[in-house]
C-alpha cells in the first residue's frame, strides 16, 4: 500500500512539473535550454541578441514558474520531466 502511495505521489509531481513546463513561453524554454547547457547569462544574451538583464528577467520568471531557485535545480527539474 505504501509503495503505491509513493508511486502516486511521484506521478502527481511529474504531472505538476510537466504542467509547469508547458506554462513557459517559447522564449523562456529557449533560455532555459541554453542555461541548462551551461552558458552564462552574457553568452545567452549575445546568442539571442538581447540584453543580459533581459536574460536575467526570463530566468527569474522560469524559476518562479517551475518552482526552482537555481540553474542546478532547473536542470534536475527538467531532467525529471523527460
Amino acid at each position: 500500500m505504501r509503495g503505491e502511495r509513493v508511486m502516486l505521489n511521484q506521478a502527481a509531481k511529474m504531472d505538476l512539473a510537466t504542467e509547469r513546463y508547458t506554462s513557459l513561453t517559447a522564449r523562456e524554454r529557449e533560455i532555459a535550454l541554453l542555461a541548462m547547457s551551461g552558458l552564462r547569462n552574457k553568452v545567452i544574451a549575445c546568442e539571442l541578441h538581447v540584453c543580459e538583464g533581459t536574460v536575467k528577467i526570463h530566468l527569474h520568471n522560469i524559476f518562479q514558474k517551475l518552482g526552482v531557485k537555481s540553474r542546478a535545480a532547473l536542470l534536475v527539474r527538467c531532467h525529471l520531466m523527460r
